[in-house]
């Protein structure tokens, strides 16, 4: 009577094991110049096998995520060693001095992709987020799953920030564009405090850089901008950050900074409380991230 036993047992354990999806991420570079992707697990995550690299123009990179990985992806530009060695990136630098990013996140402004692999009911969770800011424009297409939908910032934001937000590079392009909550850190902009938000969503398909108002830009060297800030990473107060008294969703508002984000990318999250339209689920899939697509 023992063996029956057992082989119902390893039965068992078989589905458990083919129950434990593995994602894979596939990353392509369709900006016109070099990136430099990264990530970084939530602290009770392990670290994925890379947590920087170098991502040509045109080229594509793999990663696989362990089951039940969370954690933030991103892209850094404009980067460069100096003669000390230092690797530094104008946006998206996670300030080890090195490629790889170590654990470290990345300085806003950043375009990020947010993962809770086989969260609640084993779905995956995933969003594109401009909360504090946008550099990149980026899409995630699930691949292989069900019942998943794509998610996008495409938009250039950087080219249409307001000055107030903007990040730009030693020769005055526009690199980055901040959020207000970033930007100005005032309670009603960071939803925090008194403050809260209405936050309505925002995805990134476009070149949010293109619209960037100048107050908000990053820019390179070559005066190019390449992010856009928040307001509440450009102005720091706690109106754009959504804090102190407006850290409610009564009483922290989109502002117009915000909007910027929302109109350009209305699938990703434009500040603290823009759940209701940005948050996507998957079951089973591997994930195709396309910068500049």
């Amino acid at each position: 009577m023992a063996q029956p036993r057992l082989v119902s047992l390893a039965f068992f354990v078989a589905i458990l094991i083919s129950g434990a999806h593995s994602a894979t991420f596939g990353f392509k570079n369709n900006c016109p110049f070099t990136i430099w992707p990264a990530s970084s697990a939530n602290a009770d995550k392990a670290a994925l096998s890379q947590t920087g690299f170098q991502l040509d123009s045109g080229a594509s990179f793999s990663l696989d995520a362990p089951p039940a990985w969370g954690g933030r992806l991103w892209a850094r530009q404009t980067c460069s060693t100096d003669s000390a060695g230092k690797f530094s990136c104008i946006t998206g630098d996670c300030g080890t001095g090195q490629v790889a990013c170590n654990g470290n996140g990345g300085a806003p402004p950043t375009t990020l992709v947010e993962f809770t692999l086989q969260g609640d009911g084993g779905k995956d969770f995933y969003d594109v987020s401009c909360v504090d800011g946008f550099n990149l424009p980026v899409l995630v297409v699930p691949s292989g799953g069900s019942n998943c939908e794509s998610t996008s910032c495409p938009v250039n934001v950087n080219a249409q920030c307001p000055q107030e937000l903007q990040v730009t590079a030693p020769d005055g392009g526009v690199v980055g564009c901040k959020s207000a909550c970033v930007a100005f850190n005032t309670d009603e902009y960071c939803c925090r405090g008194h403050g809260g938000s209405n936050c309505n969503s925002t995805s990134c398909p476009v070149n949010v850089n293109a619209q960037c108002p100048q107050e908000l830009q990053v820019t390179a060297p070559d005066g190019g901008v390449v992010g856009c800030k928040s307001a509440c990473l450009a102005f720091n107060t706690d109106e754009y950050c959504c804090r102190g008294q407006y850290d409610k969703p009564d009483t922290c508002k989109p502002s117009d900074y915000s909007k910027i984000f929302k109109n350009a990318c209305p699938q990703a999250y434009s500040y603290a409380y823009d759940d209701r339209s940005s948050t996507f689920t998957c079951v089973g899939a591997n994930y195709d991230i396309t910068f500049c697509p």
